[in-house]
């Protein structure tokens, strides 16, 4: 039999629309939406979010906890990566581990003084793959698609980050940073108000038009 393992903003999300049935335990008693919200502090899911979350799937969008970019390898339009760069290409097992053992996303309220708030460098010395692993990019973001796999999602569409609105926004340094960092893939910026509404801001690289 298939088993698929859901992380704890998926089984909220599906509950509250009467998708799915919690029980606390294997045939024991069915959890209510508040206590399932009383378990997102637990798995390390802030309220905001999980706001975020909710507001990107209420829109049919496909949301997957950020995991890194270095799964997302030249591929042939089967699926199947390019002859030269097999040997980088990651295995479908390991591609799956990437997915499914996410951390989870965390909402940069940024605070650069913060040592616990992830933070990107513009070092030259770091590399492009360190930069991404400490990129405060919350959830990889897809359109509908009905031949989407979990396990081989392949490249978002759009990446998210998640602030509070009432943050003070990140120094520009960092914004054109984490831009960078998410190459050709288009960045939005959630923030989440006091009240719980989300507002996306798009961002984008590019250059100033010079003035004939």
């Amino acid at each position: 039999s298939v088993v698929n393992y859901l992380f704890i903003e998926e089984v909220l999300f599906l509950h509250e629309r009467g998708l799915l049935r919690a029980l606390k335990d294997e045939g024991g008693q069915a959890l209510a939406s508040p206590a399932l919200f009383n378990m997102l502090e637990r798995h390390k899911i802030s309220l905001p979010i999980y706001l975020v979350y909710s507001h990107l799937r209420s829109q049919s969008f496909i949301v997957k906890r950020h995991c890194g970019n270095e799964r997302f390898e030249p591929k042939d339009g089967n699926g199947q990566c390019h002859t030269e760069t097999k040997r980088k290409c990651p295995s479908k097992l390991a591609r799956r581990r990437l997915v499914f053992n996410a951390p989870p996303p965390v909402v940069f309220d940024g605070d650069t003084d913060d040592d616990s708030q992830p933070m990107i460098t513009t070092e030259t010395s770091t590399t492009k793959q360190a930069l991404d692993r400490q990129a405060p990019i919350a959830f990889d973001v897809y359109n509908p698609n009905a031949k989407f796999r979990k396990s081989d999602p392949g490249r978002p569409d759009f990446y998210v980050t998640v602030t509070y609105f009432s943050a003070p926004s990140p120094p520009f340094s960092t914004i054109k940073s984490l831009v960078n960092v998410c190459g050709d893939v288009p960045l939005k910026i959630a923030t989440v108000a006091d009240a719980g509404t989300v507002i996306m801001f798009g961002l984008s690289n590019e250059d100033v038009p010079q003035l004939e």
